[in-house]
């Protein structure tokens, strides 16, 4: 589950990076475009991502005093 939130915030930053470069070096529109679909793309996976995590997770049906009896 690391690597899904690891790549779902480098998608987000690539996004970033993409619409700051595109406008600072006036580039072409589309990469700015480009850009902007790769931090809404990448913001909806992070949301995605964290309510898989908390509401999903196999550790939120315990409560953490719980542990197994041996």
């Amino acid at each position: 589950m690391s690597r899904l939130n690891n790549l779902s915030l480098a998608l987000t930053v690539a996004g970033l990076l993409a619409v700051v470069l595109g406008l600072l070096l006036d580039l072409s529109p589309l990469i700015t475009l480009i850009g902007l679909m790769l931090v809404v793309a990448g913001g909806i996976k992070v949301a995605t991502v964290y309510l898989w995590r908390t509401m999903f997770s196999e550790d939120a049906d315990q409560p953490p005093s719980s542990a197994p009896e041996r």
